[in-house]
């Protein structure tokens, strides 16, 4: 808060059960309401390069389209 005039009801926080449109997702929080807009989800037609040598696979990836891989010894990078 700062001052009282922006801030975050602790009712909203403990869940009001407000929830995105189908085909939608959760991207903020403006005034305390959900600020939800259309995504489509593009899964990223790249490979992981090897790290430090090592052969690698993906682990997950951004919303841009950035890779994040590991080694099966735990090494991670993104990518």
């Amino acid at each position: 808060c700062d001052g009282g005039t922006n801030c975050v009801e602790p009712e909203f926080l403990g869940g009001t059960g407000e929830t995105c449109p189908p085909g939608e997702v959760a991207y903020a929080i403006g005034n305390n309401k959900l600020v939800c807009r259309k995504v489509e989800w593009i899964i990223p037609d790249k490979s992981c390069q090897n790290i430090a040598g090592t052969p690698s696979f993906i682990r997950g990836f951004s919303n841009l389209g950035n890779l994040y891989c590991c080694t099966d010894a735990g090494d991670c990078e993104k990518q």
